[in-house]
């Protein structure tokens, strides 16, 4: 009988080699250029769970990079990291929701993205919400 939560601090470490190796490949780091190949380790990650690989994966399938674009595949991978709390996929939510990008335009979604991000101490979350009028600008005070 293997118990449950092992397993899945093995997944956790792995799913954490992997996205750390995407980053590798994505800057080239000690290993040559490959944005496919990140996109390849941040996947497996990204399907163990791990948030920080899922916001990577999401910014790839956005811009196109290592992938065909598809923003709807994006914004998918962007929730799911969201969802775990993961501050950048917020923000970057948030911004498609303002943009309409990928997803209908949403100003109300773009605010509770934004604020969560904010939560977290997201300074550009923060200027988003001054510049929508949810929160005063400093030049306001």
């Amino acid at each position: 009988n293997s118990c449950p939560k092992e397993g899945m601090v093995g997944d956790k470490k792995e799913a954490k080699e992997l996205c750390g190796q995407g980053y590798n490949f994505y800057h080239g780091r000690s290993v040559p250029k490959d944005p496919k190949k990140a996109v390849e380790l941040w996947t497996r990650a990204a399907e163990l769970g791990d948030a920080r690989a899922q916001n990577r994966l999401a910014i790839c399938y956005k811009n196109g990079e290592g992938v065909e674009q598809d923003f709807e595949k994006a914004i998918r991978l962007y929730m799911k990291a969201a969802e775990q709390g993961h501050r950048d996929a917020q923000y970057n939510l948030a911004c498609r929701y303002k943009n309409g990008e990928g997803v209908a335009y949403n100003k109300n979604r773009a605010i509770d993205w934004f604020l969560k991000a904010e939560a977290q101490g997201d300074t550009d979350a923060r200027r988003m919400l001054e510049n929508m009028g949810v929160r005063p600008s400093k030049q306001q005070k």
